[in-house]
Parts: structure tokens; C-alpha cells; sequence
């Protein structure tokens, strides 16, 4: 039948009274959601940083409030409310004290306009820690004559640099590798994200072969007789190895050499063709040391005065050329380039002939006031930085020719080195040993205790030596020392050439060089090696 219209419009009242009732719903529900809406914008830091404590300190955290009683909001650090915290219309600001390392959580809490809270918060590290490289400052020694290789464990986030070179660290550490030892400090630059550095340099010795050696000058090895005593030395196993003068106390280069300004000055003499004589030393089964004065040349100074080079030459405040306390010989200048290159070009030419050493002498300024000597292009204060800087460039050559590199010493060096410009800890980052010239009759009576040094060898030898082990401990520097095997006012032979010996190898060095001027050594003194 039909439909009943009453019945129709029942329903559809019903119906219409449903939907006015979901409206009215709906646009509450919206109108509640909008008085509990709240948006927090957190600036000053970013989510997972990590930072410094010095860089966070007074950093400005700002929290941007919109919707919820920012007069009601609350500040925390950690859990816990923070003081100093200030109020403005649509934000809060905090700016940060001093904070321990660790992470930690900076967070506001707002009420809502009709009920419950909103809360944000931002988490990051304080980082005050700087990267540990896990290496040491200096290495072990190593062999000349291999590659070298320096790796170590690198923190997940920090950046190396070796010697001024980015490196990759993704995989926790880095590894770089060396065609051979180098003859310097390797520079370590560490970063880590929050900035800290670590910068680290690290000293690769050498392992310096066993050495029993004796000095000769170059006319002892030109004359038979001489030469012959040598040979009769190394025939009978007491020496592993000959200190052959290159250049001596008087500016003479023995050998025949082929540098320009040797040959300009007249200071070659000729006596014996060096790749020769090195060839013979090497055919007998033990290496050769060549011994360059450097800045004792009296040859080179009587050059610069008839040539008008004064700044070749180290002087007085009167003019006078400055010489060592025998009166035997003129400074030259350590701080001038035309003299610092004439003496490595002898090391280069030796270098190049196959010599297995390279020993320097009188690397250092002479005794006295410093402040009375006129040294043409030093600028003042210690004069030390200068001495070591000529090292590590000689250093740096000489590694490229697989040469040792020495340098001789002032026994008082240990610990008054800063009277000659002889620092010896930092010489040792440049060189492969130190020989201390440690003879009985250079010390003063009563020095470290020894009543009369001269007369007790085996004393004054021990005593020397371990303060020079003392001064070098850590630097892995080996220490060759020259012992005296000549005799000024007390007689020396066999028994205070072997005391001193002895008491070298009792304080742990095997190694030496005997020094006797004549060039006749005391054989009964000598052990075999």
C-alpha cells in the first residue's frame, strides 16, 4: 500500500535531528582540540648534537610556545626544574650554566588551556673529552732501512690529520704508511664532533747498530803507517767501525770533494778519494762514520774577510771573530744560509759516496756571553732552536740516503747545554744518537762528586752517562759516547782506556768512540767485539 506520510516525516525529523546532533558534536570536539593544541619550537641547540662544555656555556635556549599557559610552563633540565628561566609573550629563554660531561635533556612541560600538558624536549652530549690516539709520544726504534707503517684506533666522529693530510677513519682507525722512517716528528692533528683536538707529535728512533769505532783524520788515513794501525784494529774484531773526518777543526776537507765553494775557498786538501776509501772500510766488514766540524772553519772565516762576506762569520762587539777556547779556530754563523748550506752539501756529497754516517761536531755556538757576540740574522733570545733546526733539515737529507745521523756533544750538555746553544732533548728528535764527549780530563775536579775525574775514569764515565740516560729517558735516542784514549796530566793506557769502557757498558751502553788526536790507539785497552 502507500506509504504512511505521517510515519515519513517522523523519520525524517529523526534523521535530521541525528545529523544536528553530530554537527554539534563535531564542532565541539574541533573547538576543544583547538583550546588543547600546542606547538613548541625548541632553537639554540640541535637534536643528537654534541658540544663542548666551554661552547655551550651561556648558549641561549629559546622555547616558542603557541597555544597553552605559558605562565604555567616549566622548564627542566634532566627532570629537574631549572632557575634563571625568562618569561616573554610567546616563549620562554633559558641560557645554559656550566654542565658536567653526559648527555642531557632540556625540556618544557605547558598546560593545556582546558586540560592536561604538552611537553617537548631536546637531548644532546657535553663533550669535554679530548680523542685519545692511543699512541705514544715516542715510537720504539725502528729499522732504517724499512717502510714504516703508524696506525692507531680512532672514536667513531673524529677527523685525523697526519702532517697537515686529512686520513680515513671510517673503518675506527687509521693506518699510514712511510717508504721509510721519517726523520722527524710526525704531526698528529685529532678533531672530535664537539671540537675538542688533540694534537700529538711522534718521534720515530732508529734502531742504531752496535758501534765500537775510533777517530781518524784524514791525513792519518793517507799516511801508510797510521792507516795500517787501523786495519790491524778492525783485523782483530775491536771496532765495528771507522770516524773518518770529512771536515776538520780547521776547515779542511781531507778528501778530494767536488763542491764549488770547498773548491772556491781551498779548503779540499785531496788526500784520499772518499767512494774509495769507503769501499776499502766496507770490504773490511765495518761501517764508516764521517765527522763534519760544522761551524768551527777557519778556513771558511779567513775566505769571508778577504771576501767581504761578514755574515758568514760570528764576532765581538769589537769586529774580532769569535774562536773556540783554544784560540785554534773561528765561528762561523749558524743562522746564515750560505754556511748551513756549505756544510750539508758536504754531508750530501759524503752521502752520496756510500758513507754510513753522518756525525756532526762543534754543532753549537761558542762559549760566553751571548749578549757580547754579533750573530748576523739572529734576532735575539735562545739561539738553541736555530743548532736544532740545522739537524732536522740534515735529518731530513740524510734519511732520503738511508745515512745514521749523530751529533756530538759537550758532556756538560746534559744539563748546561742553553751555555752553547745544545739542547740535547730537542736535538735527539733529529738525530739517530748522541755522542757525548764524556773524556776524564775536560771535567773540573769534584764535578758530580768525583774527587779528581781525570784520575778516576771508570767514576766520572758512570756518572756522566747516567745523567745522560736520565736527560734523554723516553726519547729511545741512542747515546754513543767519545772516551778519551790520550793522555794530558794524567798517563792513560790500557787500564783507563778499558775503566772507561767498562763503566759505559755498566750503565747499559755497549757502544763508543775512542778519541786519540795521533790516531795510535791502546790496543790492550780494547776488548774484542
Amino acid at each position: 500500500g502507500a506509504a504512511d506520510p505521517v510515519a515519513t516525516r517522523r523519520r525524517r525529523r529523526a534523521v535530521l535531528a541525528a545529523l544536528a546532533v553530530l554537527v554539534v558534536g563535531a564542532v565541539a570536539f574541533v573547538a576543544l582540540a583547538a583550546l588543547r593544541t600546542v606547538e613548541i619550537e625548541i632553537t639554540g641547540i640541535a637534536a643528537g648534537a654534541v658540544v663542548n662544555p666551554d661552547n655551550i656555556v651561556d648558549t641561549r635556549f629559546d622555547f616558542v610556545v603557541d597555544g597553552g599557559d605559558l605562565s604555567a610552563a616549566a622548564l627542566l633540565l634532566d627532570g629537574l626544574p631549572v632557575s634563571g628561566v625568562q618569561r616573554y609573550d610567546d616563549r620562554l629563554s633559558w641560557v645554559v650554566p656550566p654542565l658536567t660531561e653526559g648527555p642531557h635533556t632540556v625540556g618544557v612541560e605547558v598546560p593545556r588551556r582546558f586540560f592536561g600538558t604538552a611537553a617537548a624536549a631536546v637531548s644532546f652530549t657535553v663533550d669535554g673529552t679530548p680523542p685519545d690516539l692511543g699512541l705514544a709520544a715516542v715510537h720504539t726504534p725502528v729499522p732504517l732501512d724499512e717502510p714504516f707503517v703508524l696506525t692507531a684506533p680512532v672514536e667513531p666522529g673524529v677527523d685525523v690529520l697526519v702532517d697537515g693530510v686529512p686520513v680515513d677513519t671510517s673503518g675506527g682507525s687509521f693506518t699510514v704508511e712511510f717508504d721509510q722512517p721519517p726523520a722527524g716528528p710526525i704531526s698528529l692533528v685529532a678533531v672530535d664532533a664537539a671540537g675538542n683536538t688533540t694534537t700529538l707529535d711522534v718521534v720515530v728512533p732508529i734502531a742504531y747498530p752496535p758501534t765500537t769505532g775510533v777517530h781518524v783524520t784524514a791525513a792519518a788515513w793517507a799516511h801508510d803507517g797510521l792507516r795500517a794501525g787501523i786495519i790491524e784494529l778492525i783485523d782483530a774484531n775491536m771496532i765495528t767501525a771507522v770516524q773518518l773526518d770529512l771536515k776538520d777543526e780547521r776547515g779542511y776537507i781531507g778528501y778530494a770533494s767536488d763542491i764549488p765553494l770547498a773548491r772556491r775557498i781551498e779548503s779540499t786538501q785531496g788526500l784520499f778519494e772518499l767512494d774509495e776509501a769507503i769501499a776499502d772500510l766496507h770490504a773490511r766488514g765495518v761501517r764508516v762514520i764521517g765527522r763534519i766540524v760544522a761551524f768551527l772553519d777557519p778556513t771558511l772565516g779567513r775566505y769571508a774577510a778577504r771576501t767581504g762576506n761578514t755574515d758568514w762569520v760570528l764576532t765581538g762587539r769589537n769586529g774580532v771573530p769569535l774562536a773556540n777556547r783554544y784560540g785554534t779556530g773561528v765561528f762561523t754563523n749558524f743562522a746564515d744560509p750560505d754556511v748551513r748550506r756549505y756544510n750539508l752539501d758536504i754531508a750530501r756529497e759524503a752521502a752520496e759516496a756510500g758513507i754510513d754516517d753522518v756525525l756532526w761536531d762543534y754543532m753549537r755556538r761558542p762559549e760566553g756571553d751571548l749578549d757580547a757576540m754579533v750573530v748576523p740574522g739572529f734576532d735575539g733570545g735562545d739561539p738553541s732552536p736555530l743548532i736544532v733546526s740545522f739537524l732536522a733539515e740534515a735529518g731530513e737529507m740524510l734519511r732520503g740516503y738511508g745515512v745514521y745521523h749523530g751529533v756530538s756533544v759537550f758532556g756538560v750538555s746534559a744539563r748546561r747545554g742553553d751555555s752553547i746553544a745544545q739542547d740535547v732533548v730537542a736535538m735527539s728528535d733529529h738525530v739517530d744518537y748522541v755522542a757525548p764527549m764524556v773524556y776524564p780530563s775536560h771535567w773540573s775536579r769534584g764535578e758530580y762528586g768525583v774527587a779528581h775525574p781525570e784520575a778516576q775514569p771508570a767514576d766520572i764515565t758512570e756518572a756522566s752517562l747516567r745523567d745522560f740516560q736520565a736527560v734523554l729517558a723516553g726519547t729511545n735516542t741512542s747515546i754513543v759516547p767519545w772516551l778519551q784514549d790520550f793522555s794530558l796530566r794524567v798517563d792513560y793506557g790500557a787500564r783507563e782506556v778499558q775503566a772507561q769502557i767498562n763503566a759505559a757498558a755498566g750503565v747499559g751502553i755497549d757502544d763508543w768512540l775512542l778519541w786519540d788526536p795521533t790516531v795510535t790507539y791502546t790496543e790492550g785497552g780494547i776488548p774484542s767485539t
